[in-house]
């Protein structure tokens, strides 16, 4: 009797320690890209919500972003409101890039709360 390091047991519960951390990495990773943007009118994007951000957020920032802005999704929250009143629902992006993602979330900190005209895009 002694030494129980190796045990199939032990070795599972190695293994599933080492995977639960693997997943927990992995899931971080997947939401930092991540940018919600809010007080967008409802319209203003077309049909194309990628396109109207790749326009958009280099002129609301008055940043140069080369290679320009990639998205992998982009689309808006939430059910679509039935009276068409009140706040307009935010957009949440997923962006190609984390490099810009970080470039994005850190010149709204520096400068602020970033206007839309007429609305505010990031706080």
């Amino acid at each position: 009797m002694g030494d129980d390091s190796g045990s199939p047991s032990c070795l599972l519960d190695q293994q599933r320690l080492h995977l639960c951390s693997r997943l927990t990495d992995l899931e971080d990773r997947s939401h930092r890209n991540n940018i919600r943007l809010l007080g967008i009118p409802k319209g203003t994007e077309g049909a194309d919500i990628p396109s109207y951000l790749r326009d958009m957020l280099p002129k609301l920032t008055d940043t140069t972003f080369d290679p320009p802005l990639e998205f992998q999704r982009a689309n808006r929250l939430g059910p679509k409101r039935q009276d068409g009143k009140g706040r307009p629902r935010p957009i949440i992006t997923c962006m190609l890039r984390h490099g810009q993602a970080r470039q994005l979330l850190q010149t709204a900190r520096t400068r602020g709360a970033l206007r839309y005209p007429r609305s505010t895009a990031f706080r």
